[in-house]
Parts: structure tokens; sequence; C-alpha cells
């Protein structure tokens, strides 16, 4: 990645939430890896309608009582002090009506990338997007259904919510004064509706930025795993709380949680790899999860497990 940058030569990468698997290739080159992705200001990969639009038609939650051991194991060591707040996540074993490619050509949200044989990710969130020697970021922490009334109100005003927000902006803000100058928080807690066809979903988010040197494309992988992995689906402190996760979870999150992105044209922009489909053997798994703290109560918890199952159809 450093090469690259300071080569100018454009590229794509893909790194796991360990930081221990990565998919760097030229962008000339993505089609021959079979690399399909749609970003704000690039798109490569086949476009095709499939026959009918892919749904997840079943999926088969944890069990109540796996979940809440696994939750009260966070709040053990939240209320120690190991950590402030903790994202929790899980592996769904879901039904699809469709494959992973469908998914891909169907999904519409603001980052979406399909990886053969590897899986197929919708994401809201942007990471991080460099224009000029401006680094910015707009983590997403803090989720509520749009149905309920009055939802922007509630979500607002949801001292659990409003916690974890807190803890998030301060934790990037943090990290990106470690890459940058001047860092600051230019736009705090506002509100994205997120579109899905059983009811839109409302996440907060922030605007945080710093400023690089001159040659920050020459120091591009530098940066990137620098900051990785992503604050706001791991938690603060962010290498004991990652400690935790690794203990805690059941699951090998690989590309999930980490994050994609492009250089071109001296920018970059990427994007967190939540909302996440998966295939092994056969079986289709959906990953997901949430931001847990001790304000947190493990049903409203299991519940946005659910609520975060859903492809986000056109």
């Amino acid at each position: 990645m450093n090469q690259w940058g300071r080569e100018g030569r454009p590229f794509f990468f893909c790194i796991s939430f360990d930081r221990k698997r990565s998919i760097i290739v030229p962008l000339e080159d993505c089609g021959k890896h079979g690399i399909h992705f749609r970003f704000p200001d690039r798109q490569i990969g086949t476009a095709y309608t499939p026959a009918m639009d892919p749904i997840i038609t079943d999926y088969t939650l944890p069990s109540r009582d796996h979940y809440r051991k696994a939750f009260d194991q966070v709040q053990y060591h939240l209320h120690r002090g190991d950590s402030y707040l903790l994202n929790l996540t899980e592996e769904v074993p879901i039904s699809l009506q469709g494959n992973l490619a469908d998914v891909y050509q169907a999904a519409r949200a603001l980052f979406t990338l399909y990886i053969p044989d590897q899986f197929v990710c919708f994401s809201p969130e942007r990471f991080i997007e460099i224009e000029g020697n401006t680094l910015s970021t707009h983590p997403m922490k803090g989720t509520l259904s749009a149905e309920i009334p009055h939802a922007r109100e509630k979500l607002l005003n949801n001292p659990k919510e409003t916690a974890e927000h807190y803890t998030i902006v301060d934790l990037l803000r943090n990290d990106l004064s470690m890459v940058g100058r001047g860092t600051s928080v230019e736009r705090f807690r506002y509100i994205t509706e997120i579109q899905r066809r059983r009811g839109n979903l409302l996440q907060m988010s922030s605007h945080i930025q710093t400023h690089l040197a001159d040659d920050w494309a020459s120091q591009l992988g530098d940066i990137f795993f620098r900051l990785l992995p992503a604050g706001s689906i791991t938690g603060a402190p962010k290498q004991k709380t990652v400690e935790i996760i690794q203990a805690v979870e059941s699951h090998d999150r690989d590309f999930y949680t980490g994050v994609a992105g492009i250089f071109q044209e001296g920018k970059v922009d990427s994007t967190i790899l939540i909302r996440y489909i998966t295939e092994r053997e056969g079986q289709y798994y959906y990953k997901t999860g949430g931001g847990i703290t001790t304000q947190s109560h493990w049903k409203d918890e299991y519940n946005e497990i659910r609520e975060k199952i859903y492809i986000p159809l056109s």
C-alpha cells in the first residue's frame, strides 16, 4: 500500500478484522480476480438483474442462553473497567433465496462489495476518506427502528446509545490524532436513515477529521494499519477490548468488521465491512452485532441482532 500510494498507482484493498489477511489488487486487475464493488466514486464488475429478489427467508438466532452467557462475560469486563464499550457480534445461519452474487446485484447501500467464495457486504458505514490532505471519518454508533413513534428523539435522548456514541467519537478522535494534526469533530450526533423492506433503521453518526502530511500517500499502509481495527466495531480502550472480543465471541470475524477501499487519483475512500453474508459448505451466515455498555440490557441487544438481519433492496 505504501509503494503503490507513493507511485500513485490505483488499487483496491480489503483487510480482515485481525489484520492477518488482506487482498490488495491494482484496480485494473480486479476483474480477473472476480472482485465486484460499487463505491460512491467507482464501480467495477459485471451487472445483471437477478431472476428474483434475493431474500432472507429464515434465520436461526443464537439461543438466548448462548447470547446471555456472552453478554454476561462482557458485562463482567465492563464493570471491572477493562472496557467502556464493546461491540459483541454473532454469526447467524440464514436461508437465502438466491446466492451471494444475486445479493450483490440487488442490494443498495453506500458501499457494496462481492468477493466470490468469500463474502458479500452492503455497508452503510464509511471508514475513512482522504481528499487533499484531509482525512475524515463518520462513525455510526447507536441504532433504533424508525418505525417507533418519535424514533429520532428517542434515539438522541437514549442514555445508553448516547454513552456509546460519545465513547466512539472520543476513541476515533484519539485514533485520528495518531496519524494527523488539528483533529476536530465537525458535526456531532446526526441521524442517518437506512432503508429496509420490513421497516427502516435510524443510526447515529458524527463527522471527525484530521490533517495529514503532504506525503501521506507514501504512508498509506502505515496509516491504515495504525487505525485498524476500526474503533466503531471494537470498542474502547481498543487493545484490551479486542482481547476480550477474541475470548468471548464464538466465531471468527475474518473479513467481517474489517475494511475495504480504493486509492485512485490521489484520493482514498473506504468502508467498514458490516451487513455481511458469507457461505461455508453450502450454508449461508449473516454476521451481525452491536455495542454493549454497562447500561445495556441483554434482551435489547439480542433484539438488535435480529433488527440488523436484512438485505437493502432497491
